[in-house]
C-alpha cells in the first residue's frame, strides 16, 4: 500500500465526507478499513468522526456490533490476544477500533437492551459511557438507575472513574431535576 492510500490524519476528512454522505454500510466499510489495516491508522478529531458515524449508524449494524461484544477485548485491554480476537490486524489500531464501535453500538441500544447499555456505562471508554447514559436517559427509571449506582459502588477502587461519574449525573439529572 502506497502512503496515499493509508488513514492518516490528512484522510480524516475524507472519511468524515464519506460518512456524511454515505448509509450506514459505509459505517461498516470504514470499520472494516479500521480493521484490516496493517499499520496504525491515525485520524485527527476522532469525536467528529464517531458522530458523523454515530448519525448513519442504523439498527442493521446491531447485530454485528453485539457480536464484537462477545469478544472480551471489546471491554478491556489484553496483552495475549484471545481465541476470538476482534478482527483487528495491527493491535495498535484495536483502541480505535473499540472506540467507534463500542460507542455506535451504545447508541443502537434502547430500553430493551438495558443488560448491554448498562454494561456499556461501565466500558473503559469515556465516548461510550457518554453514549450509553445519553440513550438511557431517554428512558431510565430509578430502579436502573439503582442497579448502575449499586455497581458503581461495587466496582469502586481507589480512584473514581471521572467518565462512570459523568453518565451516572447525566442519568440523575434526567430523574430527579426539575
Amino acid at each position: 500500500m502506497d502512503r496515499k492510500d493509508k488513514l492518516e490524519p490528512r484522510m480524516t476528512g475524507i472519511a468524515v465526507g464519506l460518512i456524511k454522505a454515505g448509509t450506514a454500510a459505509d459505517v461498516r466499510f470504514l470499520l472494516d478499513l479500521i480493521a484490516s489495516a496493517k499499520y496504525k491508522v491515525v485520524f485527527w478529531n476522532v469525536p467528529l468522526l464517531a458522530s458523523a458515524m454515530a448519525q448513519r449508524a442504523d439498527i442493521s449494524l446491531k447485530p454485528w456490533l453485539i457480536e464484537l461484544a462477545g469478544s472480551p477485548e471489546f471491554w478491556e485491554y489484553i496483552r495475549d490476544r484471545p481465541a476470538n480476537a476482534l478482527a483487528v490486524k495491527y493491535s495498535e489500531n484495536l483502541y480505535l477500533f473499540k472506540r467507534l464501535s463500542s460507542t455506535l453500538l451504545a447508541g443502537l441500544c434502547g430500553k430493551t437492551d438495558w443488560p448491554l447499555l448498562k454494561r456499556l456505562l461501565f466500558h473503559p471508554y469515556w465516548s461510550t459511557k457518554v453514549a450509553a447514559a445519553s440513550v438511557a436517559s431517554k428512558f431510565v427509571t430509578a430502579r436502573e438507575f439503582d442497579e448502575a449506582v449499586g455497581e458503581a459502588r461495587v466496582r469502586a477502587g481507589e480512584l473514581p472513574d471521572e467518565g462512570l461519574m459523568h453518565s451516572l449525573n447525566t442519568l440523575d439529572q434526567t430523574l430527579y431535576s426539575d
